[in-house]
């Protein structure tokens, strides 16, 4: 694992925290595939639509979510 771009991605999760928004990260032991879910919603504009991703490989995962995140939210 590519330690260095988990530390970049982790630090944009903080960021999106920073804003209000909640990040969930979620390792499944009862799946054998898709086992790693990440969730980002929005508390405080519950009309939004949650950003969801599932697969094996956390920072793949982790840089769709915040790629759909980024992209949705016009930064």
């Amino acid at each position: 694992m590519n330690v260095d771009k988990l530390e970049a991605l982790l630090s944009s999760v903080d960021e999106i925290r920073k804003k209000g928004d909640i990040v969930f990260i979620k390792f499944d032991g009862a799946r054998e595939n898709d086992f790693i879910t990440i969730i980002i919603s929005y508390p405080y504009n519950l009309n939004r639509e949650i950003i969801r991703h599932d697969g094996n490989d956390l920072i793949e995962v982790l840089t769709n979510c915040l790629n759909d995140y980024y992209s949705q939210n016009e930064l």
